[in-house]
């Protein structure tokens, strides 16, 4: 690639940097240092991929961007999840989900996020489960 290719890729990526910059304070800082020392190479590595949903769920690094795990990742992955559920399951409304959430760091902020996502499409929490509890 030419150097003005990467210029215009590098221009590029910190408009989408500034448009995407996180509510989260830690991974906002996080994004916020890579802009700053022009790290272009580690924000095209976070911020122009998606992290996939695989067979265990979503798993990741804990970290800033579309690529990591992390609160903004959560909310979009949920909302996606309750827009597919409204969808396939009209009586979802009435029906609800169950979230649960584990030990695991960030586990709990996570099923709230999760939560919050589903509430705000209509889909209310009906139980909450923590593998943290004895039953």
């Amino acid at each position: 690639m030419t150097r003005s290719h990467w210029s215009q890729r590098n221009d590029r990526l910190s408009q989408l940097t500034h448009l995407c910059l996180p509510q989260n304070e830690s991974t906002r800082a996080e994004v916020e240092g890579l802009l700053a020392q022009e790290d272009y190479a580690n924000l095209e590595e976070i911020l122009l991929t998606r992290l996939t949903f695989g067979t265990a769920g979503l798993r990741g690094v804990m970290s800033a961007g579309y690529a990591r795990m992390n609160d903004l990742v959560i909310i979009q992955t949920s909302q996606g999840l309750a827009s597919y559920l409204s969808s396939a399951c009209p009586d979802s409304a009435k029906r609800g989900v169950v979230i649960g959430f584990d030990g695991r760091h960030n586990s709990e902020r996570f099923a709230h996020l999760a939560t919050a996502a589903f509430v705000s499409l209509g889909i209310p929490e009906i139980g909450r489960a923590s593998c943290r509890e004895r039953v």
